[in-house]
């Protein structure tokens, strides 16, 4: 088992002032190309990118154990250099929420009940996946540096052995190199100290709340979903 650290709140702003460097040099290309594997465009992704964090965010700081029917997304005539800055803004955010959001709190995630580490975790590795898309969609080269990437594979996917490649780990995992494979992977939201050995799966119905029962969260599912 991999040797860990606590993923903090700058890991986030770090993780997205890396992604924001990459892809400067996009601003100005062609983001209706490809992203990548994706079935999604550059634009989307990016839209994404800034989205989900947001939607986290939003989580975080409500404390929310339901689904929230909330949507964000692009800013209709947002340029493409302000939405590489919506990432900056949406990262700090979830940063400033995350540093006061006390260890023993959790929010809702379709995967299970997260806590602010895994939320910061969970949108490191967004952050970094992503922009892997973009750039392999616009041919461009990109490579997170390797202690960041060490730290999110032992907290968000603790079953990988060390093999000193963290961020192929990652790309493996995540379905960006090797053979296509289905979408059914996940990471780790729950803390790693309560992890129970057992790699998660996901449950392809939705989950629209979660709810504590005898010590455990469990959810309910979208009616005729």
């Amino acid at each position: 088992m991999a040797q860990t650290r606590s993923i903090e709140p700058e890991d986030l702003v770090r993780a997205a002032a890396i992604v924001i460097a990459a892809l400067a040099p996009a601003v100005g290309r062609d983001w209706s190309v490809k992203a990548g594997r994706l079935d999604w465009d550059v634009d989307r992704t990016i839209t994404h990118m800034a989205g989900g964090t947001a939607k986290h965010t939003l989580y975080l700081a409500s404390r929310s154990t339901r689904f929230i029917a909330v949507n964000p997304g692009r800013w209709h005539d947002a340029s493409q250099a302000e939405q590489l800055e919506a990432i900056t803004g949406v990262s700090a955010a979830m940063a400033s929420v995350a540093a006061t959001t006390p260890s023993e709190a959790r929010a809702y995630h379709a995967t299970g009940m997260c806590d602010a580490e895994g939320y910061l975790a969970m949108d490191c590795v967004d952050l970094l996946v992503h922009c892997h898309d973009v750039v392999e969609g616009l041919g461009m080269k990109y490579a997170p540096p390797d202690d960041l990437c060490q730290a999110l594979v032992a907290r968000s996917f603790p079953w990988f052995a060390e093999t000193g490649d963290a961020w192929g780990s990652m790309l493996r995992h995540t379905g960006r190199i090797g053979p296509l494979g289905d979408d059914s992977w996940t990471m780790l939201t729950t803390p790693r100290a309560e992890w129970d050995g057992a790699i998660p799966r996901r449950d392809p119905r939705p989950v629209v709340e979660w709810i504590r029962e005898d010590a455990r969260w469990r959810p309910r599912y979208f009616a005729g979903r």
